[in-house]
């Protein structure tokens, strides 16, 4: 079969309007990403300067507790880990809030308990306006639950709380520094009950 020497014209312009298409996608995600940046560094220097407190929350991916590494009897007593972490931009402390699938669910109530005792411990006396950071994973952060629970927290104690996520696939926070010590100190070491993840989270 003879090769045609011109291409359909139809198809030309849909290729053509497919790759003019993507790459207008792709510079409003470029632009929405520089934009959450610049956003979170302005948040972070103002939380430096006591004008704000700045927080980012993220879990981290999930863990295994268990005393044996292979045979089926791996698969009957393995346990999930979950850690969901807290990072405070103005004093660079992170908390560790650790639990098992025994306690609770991955449900957004669990996430929600977690980042309402953080506020209650660390944030009601200094009563300065509260950005928190995190990306746009639903069950954890984007969700009714979480916002409702920020809103009644920020009506009762009478604190701005703004939330904001980062831009899809680029979501690198300061959370992520404190996962990488704790995997740095879980290196090698034999996790047999969920306790000893939070020693190793302790020793970072």
């Amino acid at each position: 079969m003879p090769k045609s020497d011109k291409q359909c014209p139809g198809i030309k312009r849909f290729k053509q309007t497919l790759k003019e298409k993507n790459l207008s996608l792709w510079k409003k995600h470029i632009d929405d990403k520089d934009k959450a940046r610049k956003e979170k560094s302005s948040g972070k220097t103002k939380a430096i300067q006591n004008e704000c407190q700045m927080l980012c929350m993220d879990p981290q991916a999930v863990k295994v507790a268990s005393p044996l590494n292979a045979t089926k009897m791996y698969f009957k007593t393995k346990l999930g880990c979950h850690n969901f972490t807290i990072y405070n931009s103005t004093n660079h402390q992170a908390t560790c809030c650790w639990f098992s699938e025994t306690d609770c669910g991955l449900s957004a109530s669990t996430f929600v308990s977690c980042i309402l005792d953080y506020l209650e411990r660390h944030c009601v006396g200094e009563n300065l306006p509260i950005i928190i950071y995190s990306d746009g994973c639903e069950f954890p952060n984007r969700n009714n639950q979480m916002a409702n629970a920020l809103l009644n927290f920020s009506i009762v104690h009478g604190i701005s709380i703004i939330q904001k996520y980062l831009t899809k696939g680029h979501t690198q926070m300061e959370c992520d520094s404190a996962h990488s010590c704790i995997e740095r100190k879980l290196k090698n070491r034999v996790i047999k009950l969920p306790s000893d993840y939070v020693k190793a989270s302790t020793e970072t």
